[in-house]
């Protein structure tokens, strides 16, 4: 079978989606040496990689300037010309698309939430619909997601397949002070600290996690402070005015985008893990941080209850003092800490990219086989 992915998240500093884009592509290359693969990419740095040293696995530049000029002339003219038997794609297709394909959705939060995303970002969603509609297949992150496209898709349940992001080998816990120390002086982070990785976007509710925090200080007088790790240059002045209004603009660290394999020494070097999002369709960081062995705080959301189970402390993210009471219960009661430690490391390893790569094929057989008749 010859098989084309859609691969231009990778070297996007795309977060979630570059690294599940990343992820599936190295773990099928472990897995699968039969079928061909076409990975259609967007940045030639990429083409340098050790990503595609498998013989099957074959890398194709295809960029016109711009997202739209790619989507909608220059990867359907490639998919005409290489032709590929099943197409592996992200939230958005092409509009004229010549192969079967599979669409892998990690959540629909634009269809209830429309305010979290610009006049640009809405247009480009909506066509997240028509991927859904085509597809002869759809993978959901979750089962709370795949609940959220039946409750807004008139389509059959049988043609999604849930299938769990999974947790990368590297995160686990570090002994060798030596390589958290010299993780803290690369990103100028303090001794003690409360860890957040992500997107700074109104759905991931920084403006709360702050608010959360100060209170935090304020009932604990402890030394902790708060880094946030990720691209933060569209919602800085937003952070920057709040943290001043609360009185801890001495307390926040702004570390910026931090790449996967500077990630586990991170964690590792935090005091504790928090999200306290609105939403979200599956939630890689909090297990990340749970495969180096740093309790975890989150919203008392559904999706966090179905892939974090009882291995994390929850919240109303709403609840503002109880959430920082909480935080200063679990750094300050060490049998607390410790038993939420070994919990999330057993969370953590229910969740491997292997298994996400085994049960990706699985769709992609399943397809290919319903085409043949």
């Amino acid at each position: 079978m010859n098989i084309g992915i859609d691969a231009h998240f990778l070297g996007g500093k795309q977060t979630g989606n570059e690294t599940y884009t990343d992820n599936l592509i190295r773990s099928l290359a472990r897995i699968d040496g039969e079928n061909k693969y076409r990975l259609y990419v967007t940045k030639k740095c990429i083409l340098v990689g050790n990503l595609f040293e498998n013989n099957n696995f074959h890398a194709e530049l295809v960029n016109c300037g711009n997202r739209w000029g790619r989507v909608f002339f220059r990867l359907p003219l490639e998919l005409v010309e290489n032709k590929v038997d099943l197409f592996h794609l992200q939230y958005f297709p092409p509009l004229i698309l010549s192969s079967k394909f599979v669409v892998t959705v990690h959540d629909i939060s634009f269809n209830f939430f429309p305010r979290w995303f610009s006049p640009i970002e809405s247009i480009k969603l909506k066509f997240v619909a028509l991927a859904i509609k085509k597809a002869k297949r759809i993978i959901a992150v979750s089962e709370f997601t795949k609940s959220q496209i039946l409750s807004v898709y008139d389509l059959a349940e049988e043609r999604i397949t849930v299938i769990y992001n999974g947790v990368s080998d590297i995160f686990r816990p570090i002994e060798d002070l030596n390589l958290t120390r010299e993780m803290k002086n690369k990103y100028n982070l303090p001794e003690d600290f409360i860890l957040y990785v992500g997107r700074m976007d109104a759905r991931k509710n920084i403006e709360g996690l702050l608010r959360i925090f100060s209170r935090f200080k304020v009932i604990t007088k402890r030394k902790e402070k708060l880094v946030l790790a990720g691209d933060s240059v569209h919602y800085f002045d937003k952070i920057h005015k709040l943290s001043k209004a609360l009185g801890i603009e001495g307390d926040i660290i702004l570390t910026g985008y931090i790449p996967e394999e500077d990630l586990p020494a991170v964690y590792n070097s935090s005091r504790l893990f928090a999200s306290f999002s609105f939403y979200e369709g599956f939630g890689l960081p909090p297990l990340e941080a749970m495969a180096c062995g740093i309790p975890v705080i989150v919203s008392d959301i559904p999706v966090f209850s179905e892939v974090l189970a009882d291995a994390a402390a929850m919240v109303d993210p709403n609840q503002t003092e109880l959430a920082a009471r909480r935080i200063a219960e679990i750094l300050e009661n060490e049998i607390l800490y410790n038993e939420m430690s070994l919990q999330g490391i057993k969370q953590a390893k229910k969740f491997s990219w292997l298994e996400t790569a085994k049960k990706t094929l699985e769709v992609y057989n399943q397809v290919n086989k319903y085409n043949k008749k």
